[in-house]
């Protein structure tokens, strides 16, 4: 780990702080890491995406193959024409 500090909430008694410890513990170094990124995406490009793709999905209700979904979401991000 980055850090060698001990979390003071590992000792407390409620079940759901040592559950927020352990799971500090095992991500710890990705949380680190995304703090110190320099390219950073926005929440609001992700959502956007999100957003973009469930609609697509909602769209193609009823169609069995992944492959043509999968197809539809990479091309509504290519440029127009």
């Amino acid at each position: 780990m980055l850090y060698q500090r001990e979390i003071p909430a590992s000792w407390s008694r409620l079940k759901p702080f040592h559950q927020s410890v352990k799971m500090i513990e095992r991500h710890g170094d990705s949380i680190v890491s995304y703090c110190n990124s320099s390219n950073k995406v926005s929440p609001g490009l992700v959502e956007g995406i999100n957003n973009k793709v469930c609609v697509i999905q909602r769209r193609a209700y009823g169609i069995k193959d992944r492959e043509y979904l999968k197809l539809k979401i990479l091309s509504s991000f290519l440029p127009e024409l």
